[in-house]
């Protein structure tokens, strides 16, 4: 879930910045636009100072051209402000959605290494008492070592005593017989 919103804040932010690539050609366009027609009106202007008499008629219609064209670039000039305040709020979007993402990569980093640290103290004390439970496993082996030597001999003693038992048995058979007879 993480990686889907961190994939889907990049493909916010290329196309963020395809938008403010292409908003900011247009606004170059149009300021080289605007420079040129500056250009015209002060070239227009300049003609109209050298003329030293300009039919008034040609003045009316020279003053309206360049009037509808200052119109024509004050609304391009409105409308590049626009896209420029537009460029301004993407960048300042596009900050904020970094220094977010910077902020939660660095929480992770820092959630990580101390799950890290937990699970490496976990580690050291499993790792303790594997060493006791070993310890203890071959003490019980050394004692299942000693009951079995002594099994062993309690087995051989029981065998003893059963042929003793047994001679013992025929010899108390042989007095009584012996007994009976008498």
């Amino acid at each position: 879930m993480y990686e889907d919103s961190q994939h889907n804040n990049r493909m916010a932010c290329l196309e963020h910045s395809c938008t403010v690539h292409n908003l900011t050609q247009q606004k170059k366009e149009l300021q080289e636009t605007y420079e040129k027609l500056v250009e015209d009106v002060n070239n227009l202007l300049d003609y109209k100072d050298s003329q030293p008499e300009v039919n008034q008629k040609n003045d009316a219609e020279n003053i309206s051209v360049i009037v509808e064209s200052s119109m024509t670039k004050d609304a391009e000039i409105k409308k590049l402000k626009v896209v420029v305040d537009q460029l301004k709020q993407i960048h300042v979007a596009q900050a904020t959605v970094i220094r977010n993402l910077k902020f939660n990569h660095l929480k992770e980093k820092e959630k990580l290494i101390s799950d890290k640290r937990t699970l490496d103290i976990c580690y050291a004390d499993l790792k303790k008492e594997k060493d006791k439970l070993d310890c203890c496993i071959a003490e019980l082996m050394k004692l299942n070592e000693k009951l079995t030597m002594e099994k062993s001999t309690l087995a051989s003693c029981i065998v003893d005593l059963k042929t003793i038992g047994d001679s013992n048995k025929r010899k108390l058979n042989q007095i009584k017989a012996i007994c009976d007879e008498d």
